[in-house]
C-alpha cells in the first residue's frame, strides 16, 4: 500500500512540475502586456494633452483676435 502512495505522490509532483513549467512563461507573458498597455495608456494620455494644447492654443488665438482676416 505504501509503494502505491508514494507512485502517486511521484505522480502528482510531475503534474504539478508540468503545471508550473506552463504557468511560469505565461505569467511572464501576462507581465509584458501590462507593461506593453501601460506604455499604451501612457502615449494615448500624452496625445491627448497635446491635443488639448493644440485646441486651447487655437481657441485663445482665434477668440482673442491674434488671427487677422486683412493678412496681405
Amino acid at each position: 500500500m505504501v509503494g502505491l502512495d508514494l507512485s502517486m505522490c511521484r505522480e502528482y509532483q510531475n503534474r504539478i512540475k508540468r503545471l508550473d513549467d506552463m504557468l511560469v512563461p505565461a505569467i511572464a507573458a501576462k507581465g509584458e502586456l501590462h507593461d506593453k498597455l501601460v506604455a499604451i495608456q501612457s502615449s494615448f494620455k500624452s496625445s491627448e494633452d497635446n491635443l488639448e494644447k493644440q485646441r486651447s492654443f487655437f481657441h485663445q488665438n482665434m477668440m482673442g483676435g491674434n488671427f487677422s482676416s486683412n493678412r496681405c
